[in-house]
């Protein structure tokens, strides 16, 4: 249950749901005896709240499409670069210390500089194994809280490191 309450699920999922099924809730609302309520009533209850996860999974799968669409036209997925000797969103030691951690995980050298330089499709299909790494390793969202409840689309520099 806590993989649909999370703070992502409730912020890109359940609140655009909701406010799809608004008008129905307040029918609901001013449709209830609330005098003495009854079996119907909380039939609809429940209804209600199956209807809020029924709406939630419709809100998933068409995001899901939607994203499908846009990185059709867009070439793919958008790169992550932070890790890039060339990139500029990070100071170089922690760069170099986050590629050395993702590096011993995924058991095979970073790039250096001049690799990138020689060849940037190796260089890039790294980078991008990290990442799958890190979204792999850190669906945690009780020990990195922080990562389940920024916005920041750079979850890496949230991390520290030992």
């Amino acid at each position: 249950m806590n993989d649909y309450l999370d703070a992502y699920s409730i912020k890109a999922r359940l609140a655009p749901a909701a406010l799809a099924i608004a008008p129905v809730i307040v029918l609901i609302v001013l449709a209830f005896n609330w005098v003495q309520p009854s079996l119907p009533e909380a039939i609809i209850g429940l209804a209600v709240m199956v209807l809020f996860f029924a709406a939630s999974n419709v809100a998933r799968r068409l995001g899901k499409r939607k994203e499908r669409q846009l990185f059709a036209t867009t070439g793919g997925r958008p790169e992550n670069r932070e890790l890039n000797h060339l990139d500029k969103t990070l100071d170089e030691r922690t760069k170099d210390r986050y590629r050395k951690f993702l590096a011993k995980q995924l058991e095979q050298p970073a790039p250096t500089r001049d690799m990138e330089v020689e060849d940037p499709d190796e260089a890039a299909a790294f980078y991008v194994q990290c990442y799958n790494w890190l979204r792999e390793n850190t669906r945690d969202t009780e020990k990195f809280r922080i990562l389940s409840t920024r916005t920041s689309p750079t979850a890496i520099t949230a991390i520290s490191w030992r």
